[in-house]
């Protein structure tokens, strides 16, 4: 943020902001360990259970204040998900199959972190992995695997993944994904696990054309594509480029950011002159020369003017 000249909160005010969070989330925990959408009342929501236990184990983590009872709570929940997935009454999904495989691969990641997730549990799930609707759940499984000791079926899992394109087309499988939300999660993954470097190389590039060809992202996307750019920003490698504005290369192990007028814009040339992959962004604002030709996106404006 420093280096775009934006000015953050202190870390006062975030940690605040964080504790403010985890006190709403502890609000829509159920009795039975498991989490409901708006309050504790609520119906139980499988895959967002994983989701919110996810939070707050990262939290506890971070030293943020979680009370224990709550997490041993969601995670007996999380546990009987992988164990009896028989207990989990999706109501809405259009392929209920995808929809439990989903929350199951997340529960069995979520614990798997702590060390919690029985192995012939992660394996049983493995055996059905023909369920699964995107490449997410698989990569979770797989990363799940390779924690709980079994690497062979771990790297399988994975492998598949990346080989999975999200089949939700018309269709509703409850993990409130998307193709986008889904790249972004599984490159947070394998940075934060330092797993496959050229796949990850391969899933910035894809992510950097689906991200800006979207006029809108969900809140869902738009936590994805935060956790994927803290990974890639924590596991930067060093870099050296050659640029035709200056004689000396740039280098560094974090990303630069530089402001150009429109001269230096329209001469420059960027090479690489490292033996890592370097990505380049240009971003371009201005005013046009010409007014744009009227558009009305759907929308219309009408004037009537009443004489008296």
């Amino acid at each position: 943020m420093q280096a775009l000249g934006i000015v953050g909160d202190s870390d006062e005010k975030r940690r605040a902001a964080v504790d403010i969070g985890i006190s709403r989330v502890l609000q829509m925990q159920r009795d039975n360990g498991g989490f409901a959408l708006w309050d504790k009342n609520g119906a139980e929501e499988y895959w967002l259970t994983a989701y919110a236990m996810d939070f707050l184990v990262r939290a506890g983590e971070q030293g943020y204040s979680v009370p224990p009872e709550a997490i041993n709570q969601g995670n007996e929940r999380l546990l009987r998900y992988l164990q009896d997935p028989g207990m989990m009454l999706i109501r809405y999904s259009d392929n209920t199959q995808a929809s439990t495989f989903a929350a199951q691969a997340y529960a069995a990641l979520v614990l798997a972190r702590q060390q919690k997730a029985p192995l012939g549990a992660l394996r049983e799930i493995w055996e059905r992995r023909s369920q699964a609707a995107s490449g997410l759940p698989l990569m979770q499984l797989g990363i799940a695997l390779k924690t709980m000791g079994d690497a062979r079926r771990g790297e399988e899992a994975i492998t598949l993944a990346l080989n999975t394109p999200r089949q939700d087309e018309r269709q509703w499988i409850a993990d409130y994904g998307s193709s986008l939300r889904d790249n972004a999660l599984m490159l947070s993954l394998l940075e934060e696990n330092n797993l496959k470097p050229d796949a990850q190389n391969a899933l910035l590039s894809s992510l950097s054309e689906q991200a800006f060809g979207q006029r809108w992202l969900s809140t869902q996307e738009n936590n994805a594509l935060f956790l994927a750019a803290h990974s890639r920003q924590a596991s930067a490698g060093a870099w050296q480029a050659q640029t035709s504005l200056e004689a000396q290369p740039l280098s560094g192990d974090k990303a630069l950011t530089r402001n150009l007028d429109a001269d230096q814009l329209s001469a420059l040339e960027v090479t690489n002159a490292g033996s890592q992959p370097l990505w380049l962004r240009l971003d371009s604002s201005g005013y046009p020369s010409s007014a744009p030709e009227p558009a009305s996106n759907v929308l219309q404006i009408e004037r009537q003017i009443l004489g008296d």
